[in-house]
């Protein structure tokens, strides 16, 4: 773990987790791990990024995870009064597409959208959220499943009146947005950590991701915790904060 300071100012932190939704292996299960990590650092920040109606169209390897149909967040009455009771000290809600998966695979629902067809998945996309009783509290923040997304796509999303993108800064992920997320200015938001594939190390704005995905190494389960309260225990001079500070981010090693 690197955990070099920048003693000048202090050093921002925003912790994500993508993917709650009615599935039973991608559920509201993680969040009793937050409320542990809360006890020990009251003020820290968590931002859900929420699937519509997420619809694994595949199995996993060695693991059922395939759904019928689409798990439409409104049609789960108790996740959502769940998500709206969540504390807005520690918690924003911030939104992950509709379905996840594309026909091809269950990550990549942007990856290959046409202008027309994202600005009807975005449209969804509220429509859901406002059924669900949660537009008002959701962020207009958007992070691409497996953060790929066609330069169309990333137009749309402006067009749409999304404030701010969350993407990747891997080298095949971001070449493929041909630098279309220029639109959004400063407002786009580059994660920097997600273990085990990138270690941790502090930023001057350092984006944690992790999943409610229980398959995933990246699961926020309480072997993961731990690993996030060591690192966050050797950090000096931080600051915890909502995703919205978290831009303007990008950095080359």
């Amino acid at each position: 773990m690197d955990v070099t300071s920048i003693e000048s100012k202090k050093n921002l932190i925003n912790i994500s987790i993508d993917d709650i939704s009615p599935h039973p292996l991608s559920s509201f299960e993680c969040i009793k791990v937050c409320e542990d990590i809360i006890k020990i650092y009251p003020d820290i920040k968590f931002t859900l990024y929420i699937p519509m109606g997420y619809w694994r169209k595949f199995d996993d390897k060695n693991l059922t995870t395939k759904t019928e149909k689409p798990l439409y967040l409104h049609e789960d009455p108790d996740l959502c009064k769940k998500l709206l009771n969540l504390p807005e000290s520690n918690f924003e809600l911030c939104y992950h597409g509709v379905y996840h998966s594309d026909s091809k695979t269950n990550n990549d629902e942007f990856r290959n959208l046409s202008y027309k067809d994202a600005c009807s998945r975005f449209e969804k996309m509220f429509d859901i959220a406002k059924k669900s009783n949660l537009y008002d509290r959701m962020k207009k923040i958007f992070r691409p499943p497996n953060f790929t997304m066609s330069p169309e796509a990333i137009r749309a999303a402006y067009d749409m009146k999304i404030e701010q993108i969350a993407l990747s800064d891997h080298e095949r992920i971001k070449k493929e947005y041909e630098e279309s997320y220029a639109i959004f200015g400063e407002n786009v938001s580059w994660f920097n950590v997600m273990y085990p594939w990138k270690e941790y190390k502090l930023y001057e704005k350092t984006s944690i991701i992790f999943h409610s995905c229980s398959w995933s190494k990246n699961y926020l389960d309480n072997d993961n915790a731990e690993l996030l309260l060591d690192f966050l225990n050797e950090c000096n001079n931080i600051e915890f904060c909502f995703a919205n500070k978290i831009v303007d981010n990008l950095v080359v090693e």
